[in-house]
C-alpha cells in the first residue's frame, strides 16, 4: 500500500471512505483487513507536503456479544465499540455503510450474513421440534412434495372433477 505496508500473511477485505469519525469530518481512506481497521489521512503541511495520518484499530479489539460483534448501523452511520471505547463513523452513502458492516462481522464471525440467518431459522425450527415434539423441516417437505406432484395436474386441468 502506498501509505501502510500490510504484514505477509495480510490481505485487504475491504476499501472505502468515511466521512465523519467521532462527530468530527474525518475524510479518511478505510481498509478492514483480515487483522485491523484502517483509516489513512493525507494532509498538506505549510511546506505543501504530504502528512500522513495512519490510525488502525485491531480486529479482536472488538467486542463480541453472544457471537455477535458489537457494531451497529443506522443508514450512513455505524457505532463501533471495541475495548477501548466507542467509534462513531460516518460513510458518504447507505451503501458503503452497509459492505463495511457486513465485511467486519464476516471477518469476526467467519460466517455471511446468508449463513448466520440460514443458521438462526434452523436453531428456531429444532426449538419448535423440541418444544411440540414433531418435526418442522419433516412437514415442509412433506407439504412442499405433495404440491409438486398435484401442480401439473392443476396445470392441465386433469384433476378429478365432481
Amino acid at each position: 500500500m502506498r501509505y501502510f505496508k500490510l504484514k505477509e500473511d495480510e490481505v485487504i477485505l475491504y476499501e472505502g471512505r468515511i466521512t465523519h469519525k467521532d462527530g468530527v469530518e474525518f475524510n479518511a481512506k478505510t481498509y478492514i483487513t483480515n487483522y485491523s481497521l484502517v483509516f489513512v489521512t493525507v494532509d498538506k503541511n505549510q511546506d505543501d507536503l504530504e502528512v500522513v495520518n495512519v490510525q488502525t484499530i485491531g480486529a479482536e479489539k472488538v467486542k463480541i456479544y453472544k457471537g455477535k460483534p458489537w457494531v451497529q448501523r443506522n443508514m450512513r452511520k455505524v457505532e463501533l465499540f471495541t475495548t477501548d471505547g466507542e467509534t462513531v463513523l460516518k460513510f458518504p452513502s447507505t451503501i458503503e455503510s452497509g459492505k463495511f458492516c457486513r465485511c467486519l462481522v464476516e471477518l469476526l464471525t467467519g460466517k455471511t450474513a446468508v449463513e448466520r440467518g440460514f443458521e438462526k431459522v434452523k436453531e428456531t425450527m429444532e426449538m419448535v421440534g423440541d418444544t411440540i415434539g414433531i418435526n418442522p423441516a419433516e412437514i415442509v417437505k412433506t407439504v412442499a412434495t405433495e404440491s409438486a406432484k398435484q401442480l401439473p395436474k392443476k396445470i392441465l386441468g386433469s384433476e378429478d372433477k365432481k
